[in-house]
C-alpha cells in the first residue's frame, strides 16, 4: 500500500501540521492529541444512552399514566352476530371510560 506520509512533500517541516491532520484523520493517532479513541467511545456511548433516558423516560412515563390498560372482555360467547356486535359497543364503552374525557 502506498504510503502518503512518505512522500517529500511531507519531509518538510512546514507540512508538519498538514501531516498531523492526515494522522488524526487517518487510523493513526497523533501523539500531542490528549483525546483517545477510547474516549470518544465513552463520550459517545455516554451521549447515546443520555439522548435516549431524555427521550425515553418522559414518553414511558406519560405512556403508564395517562393510557390504562385494556379492560378484560367478560363476555359469554355470543349466539349471533347482533349479539357480538352489541358485545364489542358494551366493551368499547367500558375501554373509554378509563381515560379522562377533559382531553
Amino acid at each position: 500500500m502506498y504510503n502518503l506520509l512518505d512522500t517529500k512533500f511531507f519531509k518538510t517541516p512546514l507540512n508538519k501540521g498538514f501531516q498531523n491532520t492526515l494522522l488524526l484523520s487517518g487510523n493513526k493517532v497523533n501523539k500531542n492529541s490528549k483525546i483517545s479513541k477510547k474516549n470518544i467511545a465513552v463520550i459517545s456511548t455516554l451521549g447515546i444512552f443520555l439522548l435516549i433516558g431524555f427521550i425515553g423516560i418522559p414518553e414511558l412515563t406519560r405512556n403508564l399514566l395517562f393510557y390504562p390498560d385494556a379492560p378484560t372482555a367478560n363476555f359469554p360467547t355470543p349466539n349471533n352476530e347482533k349479539e357480538a356486535r352489541l358485545q364489542d359497543l358494551e366493551y368499547f364503552e367500558n375501554y373509554v371510560r378509563g381515560y379522562d374525557r377533559s382531553f
